[in-house]
């Protein structure tokens, strides 16, 4: 796992990249500092002086937090060995991952029109070919035109000559073979990625020295010809597209073409109108639909066995995509929730999830005060002592949470909340299910520790500052709000990228620019396969392939004979390389 200060390194634009460069068309969240030798005295002066305060009062306070370390001790202690016994109890299994598809491809759609671009690394899958040209990419479009080597390492100078040099000489602007040769392998990757190429038959070798060669020949025809990455598949987790489908319904309100519209950043060959938005939404229905269980439930994962997080996130996805509630996967998973006693015992996410969507009252949560963002670094449960993933996603959670968001009603949000649950949802006491997590969901049970500081937490709920909570919601957004500048809206990982994109929304409206930066890097996210399309774990994981890839080949002995695949690889790992830390990263725990 990457550090926080590398961790858009997996994903496209690095420091080099000229779009890194660009400047956002709003203000930043990070405020300049002061650079004068006064400002710099004076910093210096408060931080020793805190540090002074903080020991001071570590020391005073040592005659209780000793014996409260005891304390937490023996009970961890405990709770470690009730886990112990609890998984050793554990009865549910895993199920297969690769499956037979149980849907394929629409007739109407067919696999063979997807076309994927790598711009930099930057992967998208579009419907129909289109008439854009990819950006980036300068070391592959040079080699397409018979250049071997860039003249420069200045990635702009480079863009702008190239580009004059190519209007200035169209006719010639492409070696024809070469062109030829990239397109071919463009294709057969794609193919490849569809699932539409069959697997050769076994071939037996005679030495290793043969077998080697056979591989690496095979990697580097994956690799993608004109960025130098090599792209694939990074999904896995079944609770990441629900997030991503339940953005666009509260955005779009409902709307099945808003929420899917055709892309307005491109064009398409022949002036064919733009399908991409109703092809996504047709692809990822079936890729929900290949990875439904044999009860009829979903896994938090593509090997899962059925969960309530799984089964009732994925259920309202295809509902919100339109897919009737006679339908017979939709019936046979609503069984499955009513089976298992109704979504109420869903996990803190799936029920801050259906919170935003009016399924699920706030009241049935328990707390996520955003207060947690003002306290200070070094208490034991601040923001920068906690994994960044976790804080990544507890945080805009918790500005949801602390402003008890919900989107309005609507017909299909009215009769959902009769197909969750067994008792008419009027009629639930939230209040008690706050830490009622399903069986097949509880996979470590909830510690006494947790339920007591969840119960204080529900009594200070009850009492807080409404000065200070609207004080700790805009600190709360500080954050969030930076996550995504400094990661150019890729932000740390597909679960905060909707949260962040939300909130966002919420607070910026519709035609922000920091919501249009949202949607704009949302496609990202999704990838096409066999199965449908996904959100992946990250925006993919181009830079960690790569690097493989290559230190695979070179460990082979092979590199010099595919020396201009290795150019183009040495380039993308140059240019995809965050090498330099965010602006006041150590503010936001970037460390």
């Amino acid at each position: 796992m990457q550090s926080d200060s590398t961790f858009v390194s997996v994903g496209v634009h690095g420091a080099r990249h000229e779009s890194a460069q660009l400047p956002f068309p709003f203000a930043s969240v990070v405020v300049p500092k002061q650079q004068s030798f006064r400002g710099y005295i004076f910093a210096l002066f408060q931080s020793i002086v805190s540090g002074l305060i903080l020991r001071i009062c570590f020391f005073c306070a040592l005659p209780v937090l000793l014996p409260l370390h005891c304390i937490l001790f023996v009970l961890d202690h405990r709770n470690r060995n009730e886990v112990r016994r609890y998984q050793k109890e554990w009865r549910y299994k895993s199920v297969p991952h690769v499956r037979s598809l149980r849907f394929p491809a629409s007739r109407k759609f067919p696999l063979e029109n997807w076309h994927l671009r790598c711009e930099d690394g930057r992967q998208r899958w579009h419907y129909g070919e289109l008439l854009n040209s990819e950006e980036g990419n300068v070391l592959g479009k040079a080699q397409a035109s018979g250049l071997e080597r860039l003249p420069s390492s200045n990635i702009s100078i480079i863009c702008a000559r190239y580009g004059q040099e190519a209007a200035e000489n169209s006719a010639s602007y492409e070696d024809s073979k070469i062109s030829e040769q990239k397109e071919e392998r463009r294709r057969f990757l794609e193919h490849y990625q569809l699932g539409l190429i069959d697997a050769a038959p076994v071939k037996c070798r005679t030495n290793v020295v043969e077998a080697m060669r056979d591989g690496v020949e095979f990697l580097v025809s994956l690799q993608d010809p004109y960025s130098g990455h090599w792209p694939n598949d990074y999904s896995g987790p079944l609770f990441l597209t629900p997030g991503a489908v339940f953005v666009k319904f509260i955005v779009a309100n409902g709307n099945i073409k808003k929420m899917f519209p055709p892309h307005a950043d491109h064009h398409h060959k022949g002036n064919e109108a733009c399908l991409c938005g109703e092809a996504e939404r047709l692809e990822l229905i079936r890729y929900i639909r290949n990875y439904i269980n044999d009860d009829g439930g979903f896994g938090q994962h593509t090997e899962g066995h059925s969960t309530m997080l799984g089964t009732v996130l994925n259920y309202v996805a295809l509902r919100f995509m339109g897919v009737s509630a006679d339908d017979p996967d939709v019936v046979r998973a609503r069984k499955w929730i009513h089976m298992e006693g109704g979504a109420v015992s869903i996990p803190t996410w799936g029920k801050a999830w259906l919170s935003v969507v009016g399924l699920y009252s706030w009241e049935g949560v328990n707390p996520i005060p955003p207060e947690f963002s003002l306290l200070p670094e070094w208490f034991p449960f601040s923001q920068g002592r906690v994994w960044c993933h976790s804080r990544a996603v507890a945080v805009p959670l918790s500005y949801l949470y602390g402003t008890r968001w919900a989107m309005p009603l609507n017909g299909l949000l009215e009769s959902l909340r009769a197909e969750l649950y067994v008792s008419p949802y009027h009629e639930i006491q939230w209040s008690t299910h706050c830490s009622n997590i399903c069986k097949r969901d509880c996979y470590t049970p909830l510690s006494p520790v947790y339920k007591f500081v969840a119960k204080c937490l529900k009594v200070y709920e009850r009492w807080h500052l409404k000065s200070l909570r609207e004080y700790a919601l805009e600190v709360a957004w500080t954050h969030i709000a930076y996550d995504d500048e400094s990661t150019h809206f890729i932000c740390l990982g597909p679960v905060n990228k909707a949260l962040d994109m939300l909130v966002t929304w919420i607070r910026e409206g519709e035609k922000s620019g920091r919501f249009l930066n949202h949607v704009d890097r949302l496609e990202d996210y999704f990838y096409m396969g066999p199965e449908g399309m996904r959100m992946s774990g990250y925006n993919g994981s181009q830079l960690w392939d790569t690097s493989f890839a290559i230190q695979a080949i070179c460990a082979c002995g092979m590199e010099m004979r595919y020396p201009r695949e290795m150019a183009l690889a040495h380039h993308y790992v140059d240019i995809a390389q965050v090498q330099e830390n965010p602006e006041s990263g150590a503010d936001f725990f970037r460390h």
